[in-house]
């Protein structure tokens, strides 16, 4: 909710940025004549460059959008990545330790009962 007002709110301000650019362009290029009309191919082509101003301002802000969403998008997912890595990470070391001394018990095990076996097959050659 309180991204959705910031972008709201964004898109608001670089709208009116561009109406008081649009506005501020007229003001210096014709001057402030109260008394003076436009006329209507003038008004028309007012019209249509505030509108060009509008819709190029309303495209950067969009174009703004999607490099903010991607950048958002592909952190989300490295952080999303890097914690099943980890999880699967830890699942298999733990797997891969318990089998590691599962066999080094198994083969100490075996280990005495060759040792044993060898002392007995050596006591009943001396005796």
């Amino acid at each position: 909710m309180q991204v959705a007002r910031r972008a709201i709110f964004a898109l608001m301000f670089v709208l009116n940025g561009a109406l008081t650019l649009c506005l501020t362009y007229l003001y210096f290029s014709r001057g402030f004549d109260p008394s003076g009309s436009f006329t209507s191919v003038e008004l028309i082509t007012i019209v249509l460059t505030a509108l060009a101003v509008i819709l190029t301002a309303l495209g950067l802000f969009i174009a703004g959008l999607a490099i903010w969403g991607y950048q958002a998008l592909h952190s989300a997912a490295r952080d999303i990545a890097e914690r099943v890595a980890k999880r699967t990470a830890e699942d298999v070391a733990s797997r891969t330790a318990a089998d590691a001394v599962t066999r080094l018990d198994e083969s100490i095990g075996s280990e005495r009962d060759y040792g044993a076996a060898a002392g007995r097959s050596n006591g009943d050659e001396q005796g």
